[in-house]
């Protein structure tokens, strides 16, 4: 038994202690392990043994505190464990490396560039109608593929619109394993036969008002890359944003194509203009076409260009210019069809 020493040698806090040691229980608790009914508290452990967790408490032990502070072990981790609180986990030894940013954009500038759609806007005739007529004429179109195609383009030039994808998909499933280069050299000798002397006057003196603002002149149009280039390269363009038709590794046609229609050509002006550091809003876009009105929205100055009846109605109400920019001097400039030259397909 532990002896009684006396207050005044332990003081108040040490009788205390002494009271605690002695009984096994704090004084005035009906049992060693509850405490007015409660669970004992979570913070003693049983020596000779693991605790065990329980939430965030340890085992209770029912025998005395003093038989307990007879072990030989460290008596003092009872009343010091406090808690379980973790060990921080250790660095990885073989961090990852760190993958690098990728290269900002360039940052949108001040620059002024104008755009220019092609088809009855530079020109007074629409290209893919006239490829399409030389194609079967050459016998290299079936006549219910021509057919569609009159359809379409009565379509597109009353703004009713058209289904690029499906368009796109029906031309090239005709294309489909030929040689690029082939097509390269075709095209060449079509657009210096059918469109090259069919640029309105209005597009020259357009082109060269930008040009002495020292502005950018750039071709934005739906038609393919092939037909494009000899735009950039007939009226010393800038540059193109245009429909691609794809090319396998092999340098044939795969069959697919991205076009630049309608949505299509503002989602790849769009991307055009991140690549090039170009604020839309410093843009003139001239063009004819109603399927073009989300780039219209989309740019600083929109420009309806000898407009089909819908963009005419639309560059009216929300006060667009609409500019006439005539026909082109040699001939007789190709009209828009109809809905009866689409019936009976007429050109």
């Amino acid at each position: 038994m532990l002896a009684e020493p006396s207050e005044g040698v332990l003081g108040a806090e040490g009788a205390a202690l002494h009271d605690l040691l002695a009984s096994g229980r704090p004084a005035g608790s009906a049992s060693s392990n509850a405490v007015d009914g409660l669970a004992p508290p979570p913070a003693l452990a049983t020596f000779g043994e693991k605790p065990e967790a329980r939430g965030v408490g340890m085992r209770w032990s029912n025998a005395p505190l003093s038989v307990q502070l007879r072990s030989p072990l460290r008596p003092l981790q009872t009343l010091t464990r406090l808690s379980q609180t973790a060990a921080p986990p250790l660095p990885d030894p073989h961090p990852a490396a760190a993958q690098p940013a990728p290269p900002p954009l360039p940052p949108a500038s001040a620059e002024r560039v104008a755009l220019f759609d092609l088809d009855l806007t530079l020109l007074d005739v629409n290209t893919g109608r006239l490829w399409v007529e030389k194609e079967f004429r050459d016998g290299k179109v079936p006549f219910m593929i021509y057919a569609l195609a009159v359809y379409w383009f009565a379509k597109y030039a009353a703004g009713l619109g058209i289904d690029a994808g499906e368009v796109a998909r029906e031309a090239m499933a005709l294309y489909g394993g030929q040689m690029e280069a082939a097509m390269v050299t075709e095209v060449e000798a079509f657009w210096a036969a059918a469109c090259e002397a069919r640029v309105r006057p209005g597009a020259r003196a357009a082109l060269a008002a930008h040009r002495a603002a020292g502005e950018r002149c750039v071709l934005c149009t739906a038609s393919w890359q092939h037909v494009a280039a000899c735009a950039v390269r007939s009226l010393a363009l800038d540059g193109a944003i245009c429909s691609v038709i794809h090319v396998g590794p092999d340098g044939r046609f795969t069959g697919g194509v991205s076009d630049a229609y309608g949505e299509g050509k503002l989602q790849r002006t769009a991307e055009w203009a991140a690549r090039e550091g170009v604020d839309l809003r410093n843009c003139t876009f001239y063009t004819d076409s109603f399927s073009d009105a989300t780039l219209l929205a989309a740019v600083g100055t929109p420009v309806a260009v000898n407009p089909d009846a819908k963009l005419a109605a639309l560059a009216a109400k929300r006060g667009w210019r609409a500019e006439d920019w005539g026909a082109a001097p040699v001939g007789e400039a190709k009209q828009r069809y109809s809905a009866c030259s689409a019936l009976f397909f007429l050109r």
